[in-house]
C-alpha cells in the first residue's frame, strides 16, 4: 500500500481515513435535505446554516443558482411557523434573502408574544394572590396565630379585623338612612413594620403649605374639616349620610365634599376631597391619587414620581403610623 516505509504521518493518516471512514452518497444527503424541518428550539438562522451544509454535500455538481433555489424552497417549506409556510405557498419568496427577512420578523414577533404571555401570567397570579382574601375563621372558633401572639388583637382587642382572628363587625346603616359610600381605609401596619415611618410628602393645597400623608391603604382623598373650612367656602354637604370604614372597624363621618388644587413640587392637579371632622393628618392622599395621576412610589430612594415630576418623600415619626389606627384614642382617625 505504501511505496516506502518512511511515508509522512499525514499521508498515512489520510490513507487510513479514506479506508475506514463511512462515506455517505449524495443521494443520502439529498434525502436528509428534503426531509429537514426546523426544530422546536432552532432559530431560522441555524436552520438555514444546516440546509446549506446539507446542500453542499447533496448538490455537488449542481450550479450555484439551482442550489440556492433548492435551499430557498426547502427553507420556506421547512419553517416551524405554519402561517408563514402557508403564505409562502400562496406567494413564493422572490429570493432566499427575502424569505430569511420575513422568517426573522415572525421569529421576533413570536418571542415578543411569549414574553408578554409570561408577564401577563405573572401579573394575573399576583392579582389573584393579592385580591383573594384569606378565609376567616368560623364565628365560634378562634384561630391561634403563629407564635402565640397577634399584634392586631393585642392592640385592638375584639375589634381587630385585618388579622382574621375575630368575627367580622357588621356595618349596617340605621333605619331611614342610606349608606351611599362605604370606602375601606386600610392603613395596614404589619407587626414586623411597626417602626416603619409613614409616607408623607410636603406640598400645597390651594396654595397653603401642608404635609400630606401618602396612604396606599386609603381609597380616597381626605382633609380635616377645619382646614377645609379655612381653604374655601365652596363645599357641598352630602345629601345622604356617608361613612368611611377605618382599618380597626371604626366608622368615620364625612361632613362635606370640596374640590381643591394639590401641588407637589412641579406637579399640580385638582381633585375632590372628603372633609372629615376627626382626622389627625391635615390631608391624606389615597390610592385614587396614585392611580389618577400615575404616581409611582420608590421606597428605596424615598421618592415619588408623578408623570415626569419627581417629589421627595418626607420622614415622619414612627408614632404617627400607630396613631392612624389606634382605636383607643378619643378620635377614631
Amino acid at each position: 500500500m505504501f511505496r516506502t516505509t518512511t511515508a509522512p504521518a499525514a499521508v498515512i493518516w489520510e490513507t487510513l481515513r479514506q479506508l475506514f471512514e463511512k462515506l455517505e452518497l449524495p443521494a443520502v444527503y439529498r434525502e436528509k435535505f428534503f426531509s429537514r424541518r426546523q426544530e422546536p428550539e432552532e432559530s431560522v438562522d441555524r436552520f438555514l446554516r444546516v440546509l446549506r451544509e446539507l446542500a453542499s454535500k447533496a448538490f455537488k455538481h449542481l450550479a450555484s443558482v439551482e442550489c440556492e433555489r433548492n435551499i430557498c424552497e426547502r427553507f420556506c417549506m421547512g419553517l416551524r411557523n405554519r402561517e408563514l409556510r402557508n403564505r409562502f405557498i400562496l406567494k413564493p419568496a422572490e429570493s432566499l434573502s427575502v424569505a430569511l427577512t420575513k422568517a426573522r420578523s415572525c421569529e421576533a414577533l413570536e418571542q415578543l408574544e411569549e414574553k408578554r404571555a409570561a408577564e401577563d401570567s405573572i401579573c394575573l397570579a399576583f392579582r389573584q394572590h393579592s385580591l383573594t382574601p384569606e378565609p376567616l375563621p368560623r364565628r365560634n372558633q378562634r384561630a391561634v396565630p403563629v407564635g402565640g401572639e397577634c399584634w392586631y388583637c393585642k392592640r385592638f382587642g375584639r375589634r381587630a379585623q385585618h388579622c382574621g382572628h375575630n368575627p367580622p363587625i357588621g356595618s349596617r346603616s340605621p333605619k331611614g338612612e342610606s349608606l351611599t359610600l362605604h370606602e375601606a381605609l386600610s392603613s395596614v401596619i404589619s407587626p414586623k413594620c411597626v417602626y416603619m415611618e409613614p409616607l408623607s410628602v410636603r406640598g400645597r393645597i390651594n396654595k397653603e403649605p401642608i404635609l400630606f400623608l401618602v396612604d396606599t391603604g386609603a381609597s380616597c382623598y381626605l382633609i380635616q374639616s377645619r382646614l377645609a373650612a379655612r381653604l374655601t367656602k365652596h363645599r357641598t354637604s352630602p345629601a345622604n349620610p356617608v361613612r368611611l370604614l377605618a382599618a380597626n372597624g371604626i366608622e368615620m363621618q364625612v361632613a362635606s365634599f370640596l374640590s381643591a388644587s394639590v401641588q407637589l413640587g412641579s406637579f399640580s392637579g385638582e381633585h375632590q376631597f372628603l372633609a372629615c371632622p376627626h382626622l389627625q393628618w391635615k390631608a391624606i392622599l389615597g390610592m385614587n391619587f396614585l392611580g389618577h395621576f400615575g404616581g409611582v412610589l420608590n421606597l428605596k430612594y424615598s421618592q415619588m414620581t408623578i408623570g415626569s415630576c419627581l417629589v421627595a418623600l418626607e420622614k415622619g415619626r414612627p408614632a404617627d403610623a400607630c396613631s392612624v389606627v389606634d382605636s383607643k384614642a378619643e378620635v377614631p382617625f
